[in-house]
């Protein structure tokens, strides 16, 4: 009897295991699409299309993998300063606003998640400027 029972656990750990292992790939795959648009100075658009994300991406990576984005240091860090050699001076007088369906963004880029179909506007804007773009 005991015997039975170590066979009967033994395939079912067996079988798991098997059915575990078959159905990890290794790959990651795409989570949904975003709409990203990105202005630079004088409203000059750099970057205007549907791109695809990976599942726990924030939306700096995304950023990343289609643009030259640096972010800021010191005071500034974690801010996106720069993006294809246009740089918003320290003294925000011009900076780049994080806009996600048509509201301003409650995080950065380095911390905001992504939804399918969301729509993304990253814009080069006076500070005094409080238009979402919409």
């Amino acid at each position: 009897m005991k015997t039975i029972k170590h066979i009967i656990i033994s395939v079912l750990l067996f079988t798991t295991l098997f059915l575990t292992s078959c159905t990890f790939t290794g790959e990651t795959s795409t989570n949904g699409k975003i709409k990203l648009y990105v202005t630079i100075e004088n409203n000059q658009v750099v970057f205007d299309k549907e791109v695809e994300f990976y599942e726990g991406e924030y939306l700096i990576d995304v950023l990343n993998r289609h643009l030259d984005v640096e972010l800021g240091k010191g005071s500034t860090e974690g801010m996106v300063m720069t993006i294809n050699g246009c740089v918003a001076p320290d003294d925000f007088s011009y900076y780049y606003k994080l806009i996600l369906n048509c509201e301003y963004a409650s995080y950065g880029a380095c911390d905001q998640t992504l939804n399918d179909g969301d729509s993304i506007m990253i814009l080069y804007s006076e500070l005094s400027d409080y238009s979402t773009g919409c």
